[in-house]
């Protein structure tokens, strides 16, 4: 490369462009066609493989806070056909003769656990959204002798959103 010092050159081979000043010329600049490498995207059988070999993985859920989750109405159809989406259901559909259960091993009682205790704000909260889901008649009274798990989600508006399992 000693033959390109006297013209003062720069050769950036990441941008592939190329400048000579050549004394009493004008400034001589090539560029080539950047094209950045784009990400090697592979399988999740193939990531699980160099895993287990012992290679470092890492897992970024990356979502932006700032940008509100878009509303049903900006989707096209749900503003098309209002009256097939309404904000909130009136009741349950009619309901439809299937029978469905899960067979025990016989003579085997299902395990009781005492419930844990809950807060007092939760507790209402509980109550007051299984009377609602009852008037709306989603759900309806059990005699089962198991119970569900109950899980709170912290809505944007403090409110709190019951998620039963």
């Amino acid at each position: 490369m000693t033959w390109l010092s006297p013209y003062y050159d720069v050769l950036n081979c990441y941008t592939k462009s190329i400048s000579l000043h050549i004394s009493g010329r004008e400034k001589l600049e090539w560029e080539g066609v950047y094209k950045p490498k784009k990400a090697k995207i592979i399988s999740s059988i193939r990531t699980m493989k160099l895993v287990g070999q012992g290679c470092l993985a890492y897992l970024a859920h990356i979502r932006d806070v700032e940008v509100e989750s878009p509303s049903t109405e900006s989707i096209h159809v749900v503003s098309k056909f209002r009256e097939v989406f309404p904000n909130d259901l009136p009741s349950m559909p009619l309901y439809i003769d299937v029978d469905f259960c899960i067979d025990l091993e016989p003579g085997t009682p299902p395990i009781s656990i005492l419930p844990y205790h809950m807060a007092p704000i939760k507790l209402r909260e509980v109550k007051a959204q299984i009377q609602e889901l009852l008037d709306k008649e989603f759900i309806r009274h059990s005699a089962s002798l198991c119970g569900a798990p109950v899980l709170f989600v912290k809505r944007k508006d403090g409110s709190m959103k019951i998620t039963v399992n």
